[in-house]
């Protein structure tokens, strides 16, 4: 890829810091407010030099449309999107819903460009000695294959999902909360579905 200008990183460092600070792309006045510059054309001048050299891609249709651009399975200054599947219960289970209504976007350092991943709103509060609260949010690895003490997206044979740390016991599963006033759920190994390993948590503070 084409070589930066040092303006050019400080822009492209920005639109990272910004995504995931917020979860959204900037706007272009965003962008223009952390310049310090008088004209918006100078900064479509910008966008449009990073979008000519690879770096961003942007949705003319959407005042929030800068998005990261992959290169060779290499990321620089880029962001994936995560679909966000709808609400999990760290408690006691609750229906499974997958209704992909939103995506959120992370810097794509942190994730692999082989793997599919999603999201999930936290309800509940069985995982609060991790440090997981109503309202984060849980980025997850779409595998079934997990270990002992990984945290998990897990279905029942009912269809109801909840969120915990995963430990084999014989012919049986224990997921296991983290909040001493729930009980573990222990189930039979065919009664239990991994959807997904637990690999992020975005704080809701």
């Amino acid at each position: 890829m084409k070589k930066l200008t040092a303006k050019q990183q400080r822009i492209l460092d920005f639109v990272e810091t910004y995504i995931d600070s917020n979860q959204e792309s900037p706007t272009l006045f965003n962008i223009q407010s952390f310049l310090g510059v008088k004209a918006l054309s100078t900064v479509h001048q910008h966008i449009k030099a990073l979008e000519t050299k690879g770096y961003l891609e942007r949705d003319a249709n959407s005042n929030r449309g800068i998005n990261y651009v992959m290169n060779a399975g290499k990321f620089i200054g880029q962001f994936i999107r995560i679909p966000m599947v709808g609400t999990i219960i760290a408690g006691y289970p609750i229906e499974a819903v997958e209704d992909v209504s939103e995506y959120i976007q992370l810097p794509a350092r942190d994730f692999s460009t082989l793997e599919q991943y999603f999201a999930l709103k936290v309800k509940g509060d069985s995982m609060i000695d991790s440090y997981i609260a109503e309202g984060d949010v849980i980025v997850a690895l779409k595998t079934a294959q997990v270990r002992d003490g990984d945290m998990v997206v897990a279905l029942n044979r009912d269809g109801e999902a909840t969120l915990k740390y995963f430990f084999t016991e014989g012919k049986k599963i224990r997921l296991q909360p983290a909040n001493p006033k729930y009980s573990p759920i222990i189930l039979p190994k065919g009664d239990v579905l991994i959807q997904g390993k637990v690999v992020k948590v975005i704080r809701n503070y």
